[in-house]
């Protein structure tokens, strides 16, 4: 039987102490805790918030984000894709995520707001209405991903091929508008 807290704040913590303890965990707040290469496998968090966190390199094998929220943590690394699926919701504002997965996930409407997202693979994922503005798309991979009605505004060095994603609606200023035509090889000079 999981051992079950709601309603608490953790500061300065660890998350493998909190987890010999508990496995379920609802509208907490996380802040300035600890859970790099930590395994995270089978933990429930529901309406949750981190802020300040380190989760990079830890291990995500089913565990659950419902309606959970990221601010300002590194999460380097991470296989989202391994998540329950089950009403996974998340959003992500001024967080690292550089080399992390999203592969086949469908999170539409999801916040990714000011984020650097370097490397990060989007294949197959449903990314609908989702917000990347601000963000820094560096080598971020998008290959069948659905990006229609998405918010590219102010992004920087985004790489999205029109030939290969749904892109239907999606907001673009001139900048994020150039990441575009780089997979079409086309030249622009001044």
């Amino acid at each position: 039987m999981a051992k079950f807290i709601e309603g608490e704040t953790f500061e300065n913590q660890e998350f493998h102490k909190l987890f010999s303890e508990f496995s379920e965990f609802e509208n907490c707040t996380f802040k300035k805790c600890e859970g790099a290469e930590i395994d995270f496998s089978r933990k429930t968090f529901v309406d949750c918030t981190f802020i300040n966190c380190n989760l990079s390199g830890s291990k995500l094998d089913q565990t659950a984000f419902k309606d959970c929220t990221f601010k300002s943590c590194k999460l380097l690394g991470l296989h989202f894709f391994n998540c329950n699926t089950f009403l996974l919701e998340m959003a992500f504002l001024e967080c690292t995520l550089d080399l992390s997965s999203f592969y086949g996930l469908k999170i539409p409407k999801t916040q990714f707001t000011s984020c650097r997202l370097s490397e990060v693979d989007f294949t197959n994922a449903d990314l609908k209405g989702s917000n990347f503005n601000g963000s820094t798309l560096a080598a971020a991979l998008f290959d069948n991903t659905n990006v229609e009605l998405c918010d590219f505004r102010n992004t920087e060095n985004l790489n999205l091929s029109p030939m290969l994603n749904q892109i239907k609606k999606a907001l673009f200023d001139r900048q994020s508008a150039m990441g575009l035509l780089h997979s079409l090889q086309i030249i622009i000079k001044d």
